[in-house]
């Protein structure tokens, strides 16, 4: 039996300004852009994860790999944002906003392998995988006042959210692995079920309906012995990224007016290969 632990600490501050021109189709004049925001960040990271090893029988070759671990996060920041957009020669739209960003994840995973022999140089295997994650995130705004010279007391339902989002996913397929003097060849084929539940606590609650997807991955890899001098790597493989949740709230951001972003709720995680 082998554990490991890990904790990690995080903190620190930040200051950044730009300024960008804006040519509208409709017009000659251009319209400049320009922000400033300053802000800090702390968080802390735990996590503790083993693996155990196994023989069965007598056969050499024959064990069972057994892995499991568990993590925990937690964030916050505080940002101050202040935009500047020139309307006409004589107007100036500005906005200013206090931002508070706080969030805490934790995930849960363990596995399973199991290898058989075939021969002395080949073995075929078949793994199991499962995996928890849930999240927590909130993005608390309030704009500033300029007439009453101060930031308002109630928080912008428009440029907040509460949004919490949890994943569960499985993995299990088989695999094979080969190597005789020098060469080696592994591959292995995961049918992945994915299910997404997501819900919002503010400004509206709000449920979206479970979600769940099936995705097929692989991957592979050979290592070929042409000679003492000479070999050929091979590989391929395909994987799948779940959302993020600051991409799963619905929530405008415009502490930068150069790059306004929103999230979108009806994400679905992507596949690459």
């Amino acid at each position: 039996l082998m554990l490991r632990a890990n904790l990690s600490f995080n903190n620190g501050k930040s200051n950044s300004g730009s300024s960008n021109y804006y040519f509208p189709l409709s017009g000659i004049d251009s319209i400049p852009l320009t922000n400033w925001s300053q802000g800090d960040n702390d968080g802390i990271n735990v996590g503790i994860g083993g693996n155990y090893m196994l023989r069965i029988g007598e056969k050499a070759g024959r064990t069972m790999f057994i892995n499991f671990g568990a993590n925990y996060s937690d964030s916050g920041s505080g940002s101050e944002n202040s935009s500047q957009k020139l309307i006409r020669s004589d107007s100036i739209q500005v906005i200013q906003q206090l931002s508070h960003n706080d969030s805490y994840n934790y995930s849960l995973n363990g596995g399973v392998t199991y290898a058989e022999p075939i021969s002395e140089q080949a073995q075929v295997t078949l793994e199991y995988r499962i995996n928890y994650r849930k999240t927590d995130a909130d993005r608390l705004t309030n704009l500033y006042d300029f007439e009453a010279d101060k930031y308002n007391d109630f928080i912008s339902p428009e440029y907040s959210n509460r949004h919490n989002t949890d994943y569960l996913t499985q993995n299990v397929g088989p695999g094979f692995r080969y190597g005789k003097e020098g060469t080696s060849i592994s591959a292995r084929l995961n049918y992945q079920n994915v299910k997404m539940n997501s819900d919002r606590e503010f400004p509206q609650a709000w449920v979206l309906p479970e979600k769940t997807f099936h995705n097929l991955t692989y991957s592979g890899n050979a290592r070929i012995k042409l000679d003492m001098q000479n070999r050929i790597n091979f590989r391929f493989s395909s994987r799948t990224s779940n959302p993020s949740v600051g991409d799963l709230q619905d929530v405008v951001d415009i502490s930068n007016v150069n790059n306004i972003r929103s999230g979108n709720p009806h994400l679905k995680p992507t596949y690459n290969h």
